[in-house]
């Protein structure tokens, strides 16, 4: 009977002890600025959760995703080892510069096959490629806008006061114009004021040698705008082709002719009209230049400066003798009868009659 005790003991005879716990392996998401030229390496980071008493391998590849293998980055695939003792490795990507401006793009990197001392955790990762390339400035032909030429904040009861500033109140009315764009980052006057940029341009079409010099020592013909490339007329109180006091309506001849021929009070008094004014001017060659023409409104008010205080609202600096007419567009109105304009004094935009007599100020795209 005695036999039976001998059961008790069954369990002592070993062999069927859980597994110990295997190491779990993963790998983190990287980022990396791309640069302009070359490569630069991004980094993949694995971790283990335990040091393995012997070495550990595992495959990787890496799969495009918005970046693509060859141009954006080099592809990478192959195996890895983790030598025993070891908790952490890495796998490094080289990335691609340029100088393109484009969206931050990214591709994958999977982990396959582990050894069999290791278990995967999070076993695929995404590598971001940081786009740190600034957009094109813009083109002469696109003409973008300019800033305001608003350096001062307001509360609902008053105007011109200091920005985010308690004692005033503007600091209860955050983000407004004067604290955001080029007025509040290019505010430098010596280039035009507030946000403006500008050049004076010679008779040549040549920057002035001395660009602090005032008009009346030394008058200029053209100024370039270094923010939109547009380079614009200057007008003159001489009784020249160039005088501010002139005006001419609204003319076009070709295709479908709209408007009132010589109906304006120039110097030539058979040529008081926009289209017969644009002709003058490239046939004189002003700044060297005969691609002169009217302006579109967008390009106009892209010179309205909101912070100039008074009329004109124009950098009187860099746009001496602005009148304080309405100026003709070169752009008509959707009913095709009546041409637009732009006018400084005060700051306006609208359509009018082509028989109107009103100021011009012509353009050309820088080249």
């Amino acid at each position: 009977g005695g036999g039976g005790d001998g059961g008790d003991d069954g369990d002592d005879g070993g062999g069927n002890e859980p597994p110990a716990s295997l190491p779990i392996l993963s790998i983190a998401d990287a980022a990396v600025a791309e640069g302009d030229t070359g490569t630069v390496t991004l980094t993949f980071a694995l971790t283990l959760s335990e040091a393995a008493a012997d070495d550990i391998t595992v495959d990787y590849q890496t799969q495009d995703g918005s970046a693509a293998a060859g141009d954006d980055y080099t592809a990478a695939g192959g195996m890895l080892t983790i030598a025993a003792g070891d908790t952490a490795a890495g796998i490094d990507v080289a990335v691609h510069g340029d100088t393109v401006d484009e969206s931050d793009e990214t591709f994958t990197i999977e982990l396959l096959n582990p050894s069999a001392n290791v278990l995967l955790g999070t076993a695929a990762a995404t590598g971001t490629i940081t786009d740190d390339d600034q957009p094109p400035p813009p083109a002469a032909s696109a003409a973008g806008m300019n800033d305001t030429g608003t350096t001062r904040c307001s509360t609902v009861t008053a105007n011109d006061l200091a920005c985010n500033d308690t004692a005033s109140g503007t600091d209860l009315y955050p983000g407004q114009d004067a604290e955001r764009g080029r007025d509040a980052t290019d505010g430098d006057d010596g280039d035009g004021a507030a946000g403006f940029a500008f050049l004076k341009l010679d008779a040549d079409g040549d920057p002035m040698p001395d660009q602090s010099v005032d008009y009346a020592t030394a008058p200029w013909s053209c100024v370039q705008d270094l923010v939109t490339g547009l380079v614009w007329e200057i007008k003159t109180q001489d009784g020249g082709l160039h005088d501010a006091g002139w005006t001419y309506s609204w003319y076009r001849s070709s295709g479908e002719p709209l408007g009132a021929s010589n109906g304006g009070d120039c110097e030539d008094a058979a040529s008081c009209d926009t289209e017969k004014f644009v002709a003058a001017v490239n046939a004189a060659g002003l700044c060297g230049a005969d691609d002169w023409r009217l302006a579109t409104p967008k390009e106009l008010l892209s010179l309205v400066h909101f912070g100039a205080g008074g009329a004109p609202f124009i950098d009187a600096g860099y746009f001496p003798n602005t009148a304080a007419l309405g100026h003709w567009t070169g752009t008509v109105g959707p009913t095709g009868l009546r041409p637009g304009y732009v006018s400084f004094a005060p700051p306006r935009s609208d359509f009018t009659d082509p028989q109107q007599a009103l100021a011009i100020r012509l353009v050309r795209e820088a080249d």
